[in-house]
């Protein structure tokens, strides 16, 4: 009876291990794409950053500081579910970690970029306002 259980048990286990490999398969490719949609991101943000220093016109440049913003935030909202999914063992844990740092370091210094392209963007309405006089 001991030995029938016994295999039971471990019948059990590796039917449970075999069907958990495609499980844990699909979340690492979830992850994978997740990690990849939020890269992308990241650059899109950068390529509207790009966009905010080159531009001359105020208004340009206002508008495209709102969409930046806007950026962010749903970026922050999709770093946030990444969190929450979470998952994985031990090690995936401190990578997916370390990569929402990354990314949170990425923005800060945009976000610091994006207010010094406020303060050259109200120079330049006020030099546009006195070239208009």
């Amino acid at each position: 009876m001991r030995k029938k259980m016994r295999r039971i048990a471990v019948f059990t286990a590796v039917i449970s291990a075999l069907a958990a490999g495609p499980v844990m398969a699909e979340k690492d490719h979830e992850a994978g794409m997740a990690q990849g949609k939020m890269q992308q991101h990241m650059q899109q943000m950068m390529r509207q950053m790009e966009q905010i220093r080159t531009s001359k016109d105020p208004e340009e440049r206002e508008r495209l500081m709102r969409e930046h913003m806007e950026s962010m935030q749903r970026h922050m909202e999709m770093m946030k579910n990444m969190k929450e999914k979470g998952g994985g063992s031990m090690e995936q844990r401190m990578q997916k970690m370390e990569q929402r740092m990354d990314m949170m370091q990425q923005m800060m210094e945009q976000m610091h970029q994006e207010q010094m392209q406020m303060q050259e963007t109200k120079r330049l309405r006020h030099d546009h306002r006195k070239m208009k006089r």
